[in-house]
């Protein structure tokens, strides 16, 4: 299934809301409702990134998942993994970006990222 992209949201002053949603379902009396994948914010021509999933492969072997955009400030990235904040310099690099991580994440982990970009 594909996905939608509305951005329809505006708030004075200059305050734009993105969402990305996966399409709703409904057969037969039974209703999946979307699910949010990503969400920025505009504000100020600054952008957020909220609850964004880093993109790459999560099999305990890859080390380097790649955000949307790079941080701005890249001291702006929180990350967490598994509910767990991460540390940049310790558990992980920002290069861009990319996130490569000091020890690959064991499968079924859970990563999210919050940042301006």
């Amino acid at each position: 299934m594909g996905s939608l992209t509305f951005t329809s949201l505006t708030v004075e002053p200059a305050l734009t809301a993105e969402f990305s949603v996966a399409p709703a379902l409904s057969l037969a009396g039974i209703s999946v409702k979307p699910a949010l994948s990503m969400a920025s914010v505009y504000w100020n021509e600054t952008m957020f990134a909220d609850a964004e999933t880093p993109q790459g492969e999560i099999d305990g072997e890859n080390t380097e998942f790649v955000l949307a955009f790079p941080p701005n400030p890249p001291a702006s990235l929180m990350l967490f993994e598994n509910g767990l904040v991460q540390n940049e310099g310790e558990d992980y690099e920002l290069i861009q970006n990319v996130i490569v991580f000091a020890f690959a994440p064991e499968p079924d982990t859970t990563l999210l990222a919050w940042y301006r970009h």
